[in-house]
């Protein structure tokens, strides 16, 4: 399955019981692009460097 679907899933999932903020940030640096990962659950904010990181983050709630 992929990544995306996954942390789709899990995330409308976990909305049924917590508020949720998700935001996938891009920044340009030159010609290279990065991209980070914020999920706001209920008042516990995180960012994320990946999206296996995301993922293994949202799994353990």
């Amino acid at each position: 399955m992929n990544i995306d679907k996954m942390i789709d899933m899990l995330l409308i999932s976990l909305s049924k019981k917590h508020n949720i903020f998700y935001m996938e940030m891009r920044t340009y640096k030159g010609t290279k692009t990065y991209k980070n990962y914020n999920v706001k659950i209920d008042k516990d904010k995180k960012e994320f460097r990946s999206k296996k990181d995301l993922l293994v983050y949202l799994t353990n709630i």
